[in-house]
């Protein structure tokens, strides 16, 4: 009977989550209207009260994407080999790199500001924005993917050092060691 939860199957689940966070909102922002010529002490009339809330969801954001694309690639590696025992060294690899990597894709993109979140006095838009969930969610994938391709890394160290010897490795029997 095989196993159902293993790393592959679970590495494979959190791809799968990974990719379901492009729908999901990854930054929100609170937009006043506002007269764009300012008044006689330097302050903006609102137009538009109660403010508009906005939710933009993950496809928005080039960052995003990019983590998706990964998720996904790694998804259809992962369904490609899994019946592969033992699984292949590059496999976890592969696992290593693409948590890695969407992590760094999530900072990059948490530290950049997207044309959705910025106020132009000009147009008479002003924002006040908040990221969403969907990035820290994000962050959270890699690390379990990372966590899962230490442990294949860790499977396949236990499994060569159970290896048999063969029969030359073996002292003789009057041999001293």
């Amino acid at each position: 009977m095989r196993k159902v939860l293993t790393t592959t199957n679970l590495a494979m689940a959190l791809c799968l989550v990974g990719c379901t966070l492009l729908l999901t909102p990854w930054g929100s922002a609170v937009v006043w209207t506002v007269d764009p010529t300012p008044q006689a002490d330097g302050s903006y009339k609102v137009k538009s009260w109660p403010p508009a809330a906005e939710s933009y969801p993950g496809y928005r954001f080039w960052h995003a994407s990019a983590c998706a694309a990964g998720f996904l690639a790694l998804f259809l590696i992962l369904l490609a080999t899994a019946p592969l025992h033992p699984a292949p060294r590059w496999r976890a690899a592969a696992i290593l790199l693409v948590g890695g990597a969407t992590s760094i894709l999530v900072i990059f993109g948490l530290n950049s500001e997207p044309d959705v979140f910025r106020s132009d006095m000009r147009a008479g838009r002003v924002v006040q924005a908040s990221r969403g969930a969907g990035p820290f969610v994000a962050l959270g994938l890699a690390a379990g993917l990372m966590v899962l391709a230490a442990l294949e890394i860790r499977s396949d160290i236990v499994r060569a050092s159970r290896r048999p010897t063969s029969a030359q490795d073996l002292p003789a029997s009057g041999d001293t060691v």
